[in-house]
């Protein structure tokens, strides 16, 4: 070894150990480096719901846990048999509204025309008009009975939001349940997500679009890309969050799990 090599690397180690606080910094330099490499989070679902009735009632159906769902499908049910009557009364009633309407209409045509010959004065045609229109309004408002009586009907039903797989259930069938309670939670599993807080060091060479290798338990599971990086500083903690699309290799399961994200 050259000796001006040798002297440097003597008054190196000289310096290390007569002064602990630069190997200190050397090592707390290491640290920041590997965490700036690697960050580590949740696999989470985008989209995750609590799902409830808008009707009280009693449970006559509800899925297993586990069970895998397509958009629409329905998911539980309450007794309906309450809502559905309501639904024939407003029904029957928004006939009957139509029939008083028709009826008024016909009976101020024959009052116009014995207006016209003489037979009754002007004056008559005024109540006649009177009476379509409360005809008319009571057609309204038995519209919207209906409406209230399906809005009803359909609160006594769960349909799935989204495609995916109920992962928890509340209810059993033949309990009661009152309206908004959470019945069961629903999760999409093609749409995975991590969330992430990085050192301003580790997000400073982050851009949206960057892609990364995920592991769990040191096994290559799939891989990440940056979607969104929040523009702000945690005044807490001075770190970054970062929101990453999980894309899992075929089999993988990594919904739930704790994975490293490393950069390169």
């Amino acid at each position: 070894m050259d000796s001006p090599i040798r002297w440097k690397l003597i008054i190196t180690l000289f310096l290390l150990i007569a002064n602990p606080q630069i190997l200190s910094a050397a090592e707390e330099y290491e640290e920041l480096q590997e965490e700036s490499a690697n960050l580590r989070g949740v696999v989470l679902p985008v989209n995750q719901s609590k799902l409830g009735f808008t009707q009280s009632g009693v449970v006559i159906h509800r899925p297993l846990e586990g069970t895998v769902v397509k958009k629409g499908d329905v998911l539980a049910r309450i007794d309906d048999s309450e809502a559905k009557l309501k639904m024939l009364k407003a029904k029957s009633s928004l006939a009957s509204a139509v029939l008083a309407l028709q009826q008024a209409v016909r009976e101020n045509k024959k009052t116009a025309l014995l207006i016209e010959k003489g037979i009754m004065s002007e004056t008559a045609i005024v109540d006649g008009n009177d009476t379509v229109a409360l005809a008319e309004l009571g057609v309204k408002q038995a519209k919207v009975d209906v409406a209230s009586a399906k809005w009803a009907l359909d609160g006594c039903k769960l349909v799935a939001p989204f495609s995916g797989a109920v992962v928890v259930v509340n209810t059993n069938k033949g309990e009661w349940i009152g309206a908004g309670s959470p019945a069961l939670e629903l999760i999409d599993l093609s749409q995975l997500e991590v969330s992430m807080d990085a050192s301003p060091l580790a997000a400073q060479d982050l851009r949206v679009g960057v892609k990364s290798n995920i592991f769990a338990e040191g096994k290559n599971v799939g891989w990440g890309e940056v979607r969104v990086i929040l523009p702000m500083v945690d005044a807490a903690s001075g770190l970054r969050r970062v929101i990453w699309t999980i894309h899992p290799k075929k089999g993988a399961v990594v919904a739930g799990r704790y994975v490293t994200l490393k950069l390169q």
